[in-house]
C-alpha cells in the first residue's frame, strides 16, 4: 500500500530514521513545533498513541496556529477514542490550513472520527471527499465500514473494487490500520464495519 513516504512493507526504518533525527533536533532545539510534529508522527507510525498525542499537544503549545500539529492531535485522540475531541482538533487544522497539501490524509481521518461519532453519512461523504483528491487506504477502509454498517451492499462492493486496485489493498494492510488503534473499544468498533465488509474474516 503506498502512503506517500513508502510502503507498509517498508516503513519501518523510514520510522526508525526519522524518529532518531527528530531526537537529535529536538536536543538542539526543544522549541521547534515541526520537530515535536515530526516525533508526533513517528510515535503514531511507531504503535505509540499516547506519546503522539503529547508530542502534538507539546507543538501546539509552542504555536498555536501550527495546523500540522492540530491535524496530528486528531488523528491521535481519534485512535485513542476520544473522537469529539478529535473532531474539533482536525477542525482546527482545516481553518488553520484550508488548502492543506495532505488534504486526502486530514480527510480520511475526518471521515474515520465521523464514523466512530455514528455519524456515518458524514462518513461516506468526507471520505469520498478524500478519494476526489487522491485514492486514500485510509478513507477508502472509513468507506467500505461505513457502507456496510449502513447496509448498503452495492457501494461496498464497488468501494471493496477501489481497495483491491490500490497497491497492497490486502488483509495486511487493513489488520496494521487497525493495530494503531490504542483504544480497544474503538478499534472492534471499526473492525465490526470491515467484517460486515467482508474485509475481515
Amino acid at each position: 500500500m503506498q502512503w506517500g513516504y513508502g510502503s507498509v512493507e517498508d516503513f519501518a526504518p523510514f520510522v526508525r530514521q526519522a524518529r532518531e533525527s527528530a531526537l537529535q533536533a529536538v536536543a538542539l532545539d526543544s522549541e521547534n513545533p515541526q520537530v515535536q510534529y515530526v516525533l508526533a508522527q513517528t510515535s503514531h507510525w511507531a504503535g505509540d498513541v499516547r506519546a503522539a498525542i503529547s508530542y502534538a499537544s507539546r507543538a501546539i503549545e509552542l504555536n498555536g496556529n501550527f495546523a500540522l500539529g492540530h491535524f496530528y492531535l486528531g488523528v491521535g485522540l481519534s485512535l485513542d477514542g476520544r473522537h469529539e475531541e478529535a473532531l474539533e482538533a482536525i477542525e482546527t487544522g482545516w481553518r488553520l490550513s484550508p488548502r492543506d497539501p495532505r488534504a486526502s490524509t486530514w480527510l480520511a481521518n475526518k471521515a474515520r472520527v465521523l464514523y466512530h461519532l455514528l455519524r456515518y453519512e458524514e462518513a461516506i461523504e468526507t471520505a469520498l471527499s478524500a478519494r476526489r483528491i487522491q485514492p486514500h487506504a485510509y478513507g477508502l477502509l472509513v468507506l467500505v465500514a461505513s457502507y456496510a454498517q449502513l447496509g448498503r451492499d452495492e457501494e461496498v462492493r464497488k468501494a471493496l473494487a477501489d481497495i483491491r486496485v490500490l497497491p497492497g489493498g490486502s488483509e495486511k494492510t487493513t489488520r496494521w490500520y487497525l493495530d494503531r488503534y490504542s483504544d480497544p473499544v474503538a478499534r472492534e468498533h471499526m473492525a465490526d464495519g470491515l467484517r460486515k465488509a467482508r474485509l475481515l474474516e
